[in-house]
């Protein structure tokens, strides 16, 4: 009997299964030899993100608590999921030919990203302290790997081991935060936790005030929130540029879907302020950071920790569906936004040049106008301009933190998106306004410039359509 029900929650256990044995199937691949051993490769992966996906959406209508309550299975979890599935899916389509040209594995690179997206599957539908630990590890292990693959880069390797020794540091913390929940609640489960969070007339033990402080602080590592943000920069640096794409957009959105799910029905006033605080202070410092970056991946690394605090606004509001809604459509918006802007550095790198500094693209808006035209919309959209969908997404979480009566937290937010307009413009200034002697001949990709047009047409639906999308946003429960 036992065994049976096993198998049965097996079924809602499909896509990580998938992931799993694909994984390792794409690994294995490495052992064919041949021309077409890079084209079966990727085909491979190709067909298993699809494959994954039909379980998906197969699953997307189900609400289901298995393994013993610590995993959950939502239309939430589900939607965090796919967003995650779409990032991977379009990396591993615009990779081909930068791994190619910095002679790395296709098929560790792909294996890799595979584990690494398996662990935010497990992230998101965790619904017990020790398993959201685990997928923390499973989606960061792969990560630290990544980011050191050019190996012959020494700010790659330099990269790779900072990021582990802080990816470590956090870990730790997050763990001891759990043990000190455990001691004064007896369990790790989600279930014990969560009503402890929404009832406002609680007196916890201090301990566990404590524990929640160390899981906020946990949490704020990986989501490059200031003053856990120092490993960003080098990191987003020093990784291969599809390596910065994909972790710059799916780690944020599969802790912030867990974040959200968690603290939506947070009552503490004491831990409101404190999210208030690392919401603003992160915004305020990735901001004016960004001004003095002349290292475009830096720039964007200072920009993610800008943002990042900008969805922390979302939880000022007391009410959880608007603000839940709002921070999701953010990151939807953000996923497009930044993968753009990384996207054209990929675009533009040669055996000559990585396309990563300013002076790299200089004159590149005349050069070839098209590109210059997506970055535009890119850039704009990420500094929240009217009328593009980063505009729209900035206006809903402003609105929740108003709501909440955090009006000098808007305010502040306000200036510093004025600030972070200037660094933005910064680049299309040196991409029109200056004269360019980079030589981009051989910088042509197909399956790039094919992903550019999907992403600037998803941006240009999202700001036209933004109550379609709204409309289609599960609901938290």
């Amino acid at each position: 009997m036992e065994l049976s029900h096993l198998i049965n929650q097996l079924q809602f256990f499909l896509p990580e299964l998938s992931l799993l044995l694909g994984g390792v199937v794409v690994l294995a691949g490495e052992l064919i030899h041949g021309k077409s051993k890079d084209c079966i490769i990727q085909t491979l992966t190709l067909a298993l993100c699809f494959i994954v996906v039909g379980f998906l959406v197969q699953e997307y209508n189900t609400t289901q608590l298995i393994f013993s309550g610590s995993y959950l299975i939502t239309p939430f979890t589900t939607f965090g999921k796919i967003l995650v599935l779409m990032a991977g899916f379009f990396t591993f389509i615009v990779s081909r030919k930068y791994i190619a040209l910095h002679a790395i594995s296709l098929a560790e690179y792909s294996f890799n990203i595979i584990f690494s997206m398996m662990g935010m599957f497990v992230l998101l539908s965790a619904h017990d302290f020790l398993i959201i630990f685990l997928g923390l590890e499973l989606l960061s292990f792969p990560l630290y790997i990544l980011t050191g693959m050019k190996i012959d880069n020494i700010r790659s390797s330099e990269a790779s081991f900072k990021y582990m020794i802080m990816g470590a540091f956090s870990s730790a913390i997050f763990l001891f935060g759990v043990g000190l929940i455990y001691g004064a609640l007896g369990s790790t489960n989600l279930n014990a936790f969560l009503p402890v969070l929404a009832n406002p007339d609680f007196i916890p033990f201090p301990f566990l005030y404590l524990g929640i402080i160390f899981i906020l602080i946990g949490f704020a590592f990986k989501l490059s929130l200031v003053p856990f943000h120092a490993w960003t920069p080098d990191v987003y640096e020093g990784a291969p540029t599809p390596v910065t794409a994909f972790m710059s957009v799916t780690v944020k959105t599969a802790v912030f879907f867990l974040f959200i799910r968690i603290f939506s029905e947070l009552t503490s006033t004491f831990f409101i302020h404190i999210i208030a605080f690392l919401a603003v202070i992160s915004i305020v410092i990735g901001n004016f950071y960004g001004l003095l970056q002349e290292n475009i991946k830096r720039l964007i690394a200072y920009s993610s920790i800008a943002h990042a605090g900008y969805i922390m606004l979302g939880f000022l509001d007391s009410s959880t569906t608007d603000a839940s809604n709002a921070m999701m459509l953010y990151l939807v918006n953000y996923t497009f936004m930044n993968l753009i802007v990384l996207w054209v550095l990929m675009y533009l790198t040669t055996k000559k040049t990585y396309g990563e500094k300013l002076d790299d693209l200089r004159g590149i808006g005349r050069k070839k106008p098209w590109l210059g035209f997506v970055m535009i919309v890119a850039l704009f959209s990420l500094a929240g301009m009217p009328p593009t969908p980063g505009f729209i997404a900035k206006f809903y979480i402003f609105s929740s933190a108003l709501k909440g009566g955090y009006i000098l937290s808007v305010i502040v937010a306000l200036l510093s998106t004025l600030v972070s307009l200037y660094y933005y413009t910064k680049i299309l200034v040196v991409m029109y306004m200056q004269e360019g002697e980079v030589d981009i001949e051989g910088s042509h990709s197909l399956p790039v410039a094919l992903m550019l047009f999907v992403g600037v047409a998803a941006l240009f639906y999202l700001a036209i359509f933004p109550n379609q999308i709204l409309e289609i946003l599960p609901a938290l429960k």
